[in-house]
């Protein structure tokens, strides 16, 4: 009798420490999944991370780009007018300066006019 009662509660011993391996494997098993979820969480966050990092670079690089095409074209634009307003500047010095000279010739002309008649009114006067 004590030997089936020992058999009896080793068996129960087994049937327990089997349970217990069960549910332990289980545990075991369930913790290896979320382990192995998290690690492709970890993956795929990783992953957008690094895609949203190369896009930002790209997004930055190209306005970069533009901001220094737009400068370009800016300075560009600002010195194409300055070279205008030069050429204009020279332009209207040449024709004041053609306007002097043309004064100048006028007032030469007028004083040699002013010359003759001054001469010929003093012989004018010598004759009378």
């Amino acid at each position: 009798k004590l030997q089936v009662k020992h058999e009896a509660d080793i068996s129960h011993l087994h049937q327990e420490h089997a349970l217990s391996a069960a549910k332990a494997s289980e545990v075991i098993e369930d913790l290896e999944k979320t382990v192995a979820q998290l690690k492709q969480q970890l993956q795929d966050i990783e992953y957008r991370r690094h895609h949203h990092i190369k896009d930002q670079e790209m997004k930055f690089r190209q306005e970069k780009d533009e901001l220094q095409i737009n400068y370009e074209k800016k300075v560009s634009e600002v010195h194409r007018e300055a070279e205008e307003e030069t050429t204009e500047a020279k332009r209207k010095i040449a024709k004041l300066e053609d306007a002097l000279r043309e004064m100048e010739s006028q007032l030469d002309r007028a004083r040699e006019s002013q010359r003759q008649l001054t001469q010929q009114a003093d012989l004018a006067l010598e004759q009378l």
